[in-house]
């Protein structure tokens, strides 16, 4: 079984910079596999759980968090049978 904790720091890695207000929305109506509180993931997401995850402050109040490392992407076409491009995916680049 995956832990919040990990599921935040890797929503996070793909995401690069995700929003407090994200974060607070999904875990409270249970994206991460069921609801949490906020004062849960704010505590899995510290610099001494999560020492990958930096948090943005603003005003004395967290405004986002971010990746120190986030998984960087590629952009790649996928191409028609005629040579179209049919949609433009995201690619991990490794």
């Amino acid at each position: 079984m995956i832990s919040l904790r990990q599921k935040l720091n890797e929503y996070i890695r793909i995401k690069g910079t995700v929003s407090y207000f994200e974060i607070k929305d999904k875990v409270e109506n249970g994206y991460f596999g069921r609801r949490y509180k906020i004062s849960n993931a704010e505590r899995r997401l510290r610099e001494s759980e999560s020492p990958d995850i930096e948090a943005i402050i603003q005003g004395g109040h967290i405004v986002s968090y971010k990746h120190k490392r986030p998984i960087q992407f590629r952009e790649a076409r996928v191409l028609g049978d005629n040579g179209e491009v049919l949609k433009i995916i995201k690619v991990p680049i490794e």
